[in-house]
C-alpha cells in the first residue's frame, strides 16, 4: 500500500525530465535548519508545492519536495523561513541522482522512503517571498524555543563548543563540523553524544528526583513528563531513537498515572508498530534497525543475565555495553565497511562523563542563563568536559588500528552469527560452562572472519566517479590492487 501511495505528481507532468525550472506557490511542512558557510547560507527543509506554472497555465497538485535555498551572507539573517509560510518560488526542480559508486549512500533511495521524490533549489533572495506568514501553531512555537536556545549557547560557549552541543542535545545536525563528525564516524562512539533514549531516561530521572524532592506525588509527575517529553523530543530533533524512547516512556507514565501494570517489551512493540504505521519505509533506515536490535535486545536480554548475579554499576555498564556491542555488529559491518574494537571501551569510559556531568550542565546552564554567574559556573564544567572527552578521540582517532575496513559479509556468515549469539544466550542461561565456552570461541571465530577478504574469483575492473571524471580500480585474483587516476587535462 506504502509503494502504490508513494508516488509522483510532477513526474506524470513532465515526462522523462531530470530539470524543471518553473514558479510554485507552497507552504512550509517541517522544521527549517539554518546552516552557514563561509560566503553562504544554506536553508532546508520539507515543503509541499499547492501549484505550479507549466507553461502559460497554473496546475494545482500536491507534491512533496525536499527544498533547499541558497543566500549570500551578507542578505542574510535568522527565521526567513519558518514551518507553516506559505511561500512564492522561482526553483530548479531536479531528480535526485542514483548512487554512481558501490557502496556509496543512495540519497535517491533515502528520500524516496520519505515520500519525496524531487529536489528542489532556489538561489537568491529575490527568488523567494513569504505571502503569508503563522505564528500562531505548536511547531512555530517550539521552534522559537530552540531559536531561543542556540542563541543562549552561542553567548555561554566557544564556538566549536556551541556547534557540537547544539548538534547533538538541540537537533542542529548542520552545525556539527565535518571532520569531527569523521570522528565520531571513525571510532564507532557518535552514539555517546547523539542524543538517545538513555539521554531521555536520564532526563526524566532526574526530574523525576528534582519533583519527588519537591513535594509532588507520583501521579503529577507522570503528569507533567507527559506534557514535557513531546517538547523535548520535538526540540531535540526528534531522531528514530529518541522517538522510539519517547513512545515507550509515554505509555509507561500513562499506566503509572492510572495506576495500571506497565510492560516495557508490549511498550516498546507498540512503538515498534506506531513507528512504521507513521511510516513504513522506517523498516530499511539504518538508524532504525540498530535503535531497535539494540533495545529488543537489551530489555529481552539484560534482566536475565543481571538477575543471576548481584552486579555493581561498573560490571552492569560493561555488560550492558558488551551485549549492544554484539548484537550490533553484523549490522555496523554490513552497512559501514569498517569497525573499531575501541567503540567498546569508549562507551564504558565517555558515556558516564556524558550522561553525568556533560548533559545536566549543558541543560543547568541553559536553565541559569538568566543568572550569568551561575550559568557560567555550569558552561565551564560543562565545557572542560567536553573538551577532555573530544581531546582523547582526536588523539585515538589518529592511531592506525582506531578503525578496520571490514569487507561485506556473505549471508552464511550472517545465518552462523545469529546462531552464535542465540547459542551463547541459551548456554548462559542454562549456566553449562562447556557450551558456553563453545559459544564463545565461534563467536569470536567468526568475528575474525569478517575482517579476512576472501580471494577474488579473478581480476576485477572498477570504474569510480570521482566528481570530474573516471578513475579506474583493478583487483587481482590475490588481493592486490591498482589505482588508474588520469588525472586533468595537462
Amino acid at each position: 500500500l506504502s509503494a502504490k501511495n508513494n508516488t509522483s505528481v510532477l513526474d506524470k507532468l513532465f515526462l522523462h525530465k531530470e530539470e524543471i525550472k518553473t514558479l510554485v506557490l507552497g507552504r512550509v511542512i517541517s522544521t527549517v535548519f539554518e546552516e552557514q558557510k563561509d560566503d553562504y547560507a544554506k536553508l532546508s527543509c520539507d515543503f509541499e508545492i499547492c501549484s505550479l506554472k507549466k507553461k502559460k497555465s497554473s496546475i494545482r497538485l500536491k507534491e512533496k519536495i525536499r527544498l533547499f535555498v541558497f543566500i549570500k551572507k551578507n542578505f542574510f539573517k535568522p527565521k526567513l523561513l519558518k514551518y507553516a509560510d506559505f511561500v512564492f518560488l522561482n526553483l530548479k526542480l531536479l531528480k535526485p541522482n542514483p548512487p554512481t559508486n558501490p557502496g556509496m549512500f543512495d540519497y535517491k533511495t533515502h528520500l524516496y522512503h520519505q515520500g519525496i521524490h524531487w529536489v528542489g533549489k532556489v538561489y537568491g533572495i529575490e527568488n523567494f517571498r513569504v505571502l503569508v506568514r503563522d505564528n500562531f501553531n505548536l511547531v512555530s512555537f517550539l521552534d522559537e524555543i530552540r531559536f531561543f536556545l542556540t542563541t543562549k549557547v552561542a553567548k555561554l560557549y566557544e564556538k566549536k563548543d556551541a556547534q557540537i552541543l547544539n548538534s547533538f542535545f538541540l537537533g542542529q545536525k548542520g552545525e556539527l563540523p565535518v571532520e569531527q563528525a569523521e570522528v565520531f564516524f571513525k571510532l564507532g562512539c557518535y552514539h555517546i553524544f547523539n542524543i538517545c533514549g538513555l539521554h531521555l531516561s536520564s532526563i526524566l530521572i532526574f526530574l523525576n528526583f528534582l519533583l519527588s524532592y519537591i513535594g509532588f506525588t507520583r501521579e503529577k509527575i507522570a503528569l507533567l513528563l507527559l506534557f514535557f517529553m513531546p517538547c523535548y523530543v520535538f526540540v531535540s530533533g526528534a531522531s528514530i531513537a529518541i522517538l522510539k524512547t519517547s513512545i515507550v516512556l509515554f505509555l509507561s507514565l500513562l499506566f503509572i498515572l492510572f495506576n495500571k501494570f506497565k510492560n516495557t517489551l508490549s511498550f516498546l512493540n507498540i512503538s515498534f508498530i506506531v513507528s512504521l504505521l507513521l511510516n513504513p519505509y522506517n523498516i530499511f533506515e539504518k538508524s532504525f534497525q540498530l535503535s531497535f536490535l539494540i533495545t529488543f535486545a537489551m530489555v529481552l536480554v539484560l534482566p536475565k543475565l543481571l538477575s543471576k548475579k548481584d552486579y555493581g554499576f561498573i560490571k552492569g555498564l560493561v555488560i550492558t555495553s558488551l551485549v549492544a556491542q554484539v548484537v550490533s555488529f553484523p549490522l555496523l559491518v554490513s552497512y559501514f565497511h569498517r569497525f573499531s574494537f575501541l567503540a567498546f571501551f569508549l562507551s564504558l569510559l565517555f558515556t558516564p562523563i556524558v550522561i553525568f556531568v556533560i548533559l545536566p550542565c549543558f541543560y543547568f546552564s541553559l536553565l541559569f542563563s538568566f543568572l550569568e554567574p551561575f550559568a557560567k559556573i555550569f558552561s565551564f564544567l560543562c565545557s572542560a568536559a567536553l573538551k577532555f572527552v573530544i581531546f582523547w578521540l582526536n588523539k585515538l582517532a589518529l592511531l592506525p588500528f582506531a578503525s578496520i575496513t571490514v569487507p561485506t559479509p556473505l549471508p552464511l556468515w550472517l545465518l552462523l552469527y545469529i546462531f552464535a549469539v542465540f547459542y551463547l544466550y541459551i548456554s548462559i542461561l542454562k549456566n553449562k560452562k562447556i557450551e558456553k565456552v563453545f559459544a564463545s570461541l565461534m563467536l569470536f571465530f567468526l568475528i575474525f572472519l569478517a575482517f579476512v577478504k576472501p580471494l577474488n574469483e579473478g581480476t576485477t575492473i572498477t570504474f569510480l566517479d570521482v566528481g570530474q571524471g573516471d578513475c579506474i580500480v583493478v583487483e587481482t585474483l590475490h588481493n592486490k590492487v591498482l589505482l588508474i587516476d588520469g588525472g586533468g587535462g595537462d
